[in-house]
């Protein structure tokens, strides 16, 4: 089996165009002015740039900051995102739907770091930038309407490695309690001695190669990592924050991430974490859910990682002024069921749920089902790419359906 039949055959036809990752023109991945004016703007979130103090001696730090355009008073948690690229390019606009996602699902504050970049800057730059930021939230979160007691990091691909390492250095600094982290398909491991670093080599893909050129651009020459520069070194997991993460199974990172999710449950830290199986690198920016994404041909397990997560934050999370900026109504404050009110109140129902299987087979899954729990059923169809989302009309046949249901509080048919 060559490595093209293991990946997702909603990708191949990309897979046979690629040229590999080019090094030498890193420009391309670099916005343009034209490309920063065509930013989607969403009418439910407010986004604005700002430059704060950076670490000690070093310059100031970019932050995009993304907040629901009408809130209540009360303080929101705060999501911090670290784009990925390697360590060598990216900037807070490259995840611009992401994180406007998150504002919208997950009712909180998301502040994206611009960090410096390899090769011009060396680790611990990166991460010190990313610290500087949580310091200056949490110095200022009256200001920005946060909760000082609901912070957390995430971040993809090498925006993994730095949720993971803030975290560590936030424990050990003793710095801002953080209380979540998402570190997605995170670069752990400088080493590259695992089996998945030493299987995944073709170079149509994220493979060996470009870890190793990733992790000799923002390490020094001679330098000895840090567990704050590579976590996989960290020999102490215990009072981490719980994580939240996932990996394909034919991403290089893959038992890097592995070890590490258990190492932390060994250490007693709770996880939930996923591999799907036919995954290469950068699952993430699988369209709708970024603005970067190559396609929106994925997998689709791949399609329901985002509201995992969301469903996962708002569950750790605990309550807070989230649905008073976007009321979920429930089937009991509504008194009926539709595709408006809140997933959890109609899979309470077992009627409801065989019919939301039958339009949405993925909700057989159990982890799937938990991620739609926290939204409406309008909203989840929002998010699906089209080639499972509902048209308008199947959406109308579906709401129609359920209403025809006649609601009791205990589920059982009147």
């Amino acid at each position: 089996m060559t490595f093209r039949d293991r990946i997702q055959p909603q990708l191949r036809d990309w897979y046979d165009a690629s040229a590999g990752f080019d090094f030498e023109h890193l420009e391309e991945f670099v916005p343009n002015a034209a490309e920063l004016a065509n930013l989607r703007e969403d009418p439910q979130v407010k986004a604005w740039d700002q430059m704060i103090p950076g670490p000690d001696g070093a310059p100031q730090v970019k932050i995009r900051v993304y907040a629901p355009s009408q809130r209540e008073k009360a303080p929101l948690p705060c999501l911090f995102f670290y784009h990925g690229g390697g360590f060598l390019f990216g900037t807070v606009y490259r995840q611009e739907d992401l994180c406007q996602r998150y504002v919208k699902h997950v009712g909180c504050v998301v502040v994206s770091v611009e960090y410096r970049l390899a090769p011009q800057w060396k680790m611990p730059a990166p991460l010190e930038d990313c610290y500087a930021a949580l310091l200056w939230v949490w110095t200022n979160h009256q200001t920005l309407g946060v909760d000082p007691d609901r912070l957390a990091v995430a971040g993809l691909s090498a925006g993994g490695n730095l949720a993971a390492a803030v975290a560590l250095l936030a424990r050990d600094r003793k710095g801002p309690r953080l209380c979540l982290q998402v570190p997605l398909y995170g670069e752990l491991d400088c080493r590259l001695e695992t089996p998945s670093s030493q299987e995944i080599t073709d170079r149509k893909v994220w493979c060996r190669d470009n870890c190793r050129i990733s992790w000799d651009k923002v390490l020094s020459p001679g330098h000895m990592p840090t567990q704050y520069e590579s976590p996989a070194l960290a020999k102490d997991l215990g009072g981490l924050p719980p994580l939240f993460s996932f990996i394909g199974q034919l991403d290089p990172g893959r038992d890097e991430n592995l070890t590490y999710w258990s190492r932390l449950m060994a250490a007693g830290v709770p996880v939930e974490c996923h591999v799907f199986q036919h995954g290469i690198h950068g699952l993430s920016l699988a369209k709708p859910f970024t603005s970067s994404g190559r396609s929106a041909k994925v997998d689709e397990d791949v399609r329901l990682w985002h509201p995992m997560s969301v469903r996962w934050l708002r569950r750790l999370w605990g309550d807070y002024p989230a649905d008073a900026l976007d009321p979920c109504p429930t089937a009991q404050s509504m008194g009926g069921y539709s595709v408006d009110v809140l997933g959890r109140s109609l899979m309470e129902d077992p009627r409801c749920m065989a019919i939301l299987q039958r339009y949405y087979p993925l909700l057989q899954k159990p982890e799937y089902a938990w991620g739609a729990r926290p939204l409406t059923i309008r909203a989840l169809n929002s998010m699906l790419p089209s080639a499972i989302a509902l048209p308008e009309d199947r959406l109308d046949a579906l709401d129609k359906e359920l209403r025809q249901v006649i609601f009791s509080e205990n589920g059982k048919k009147e």
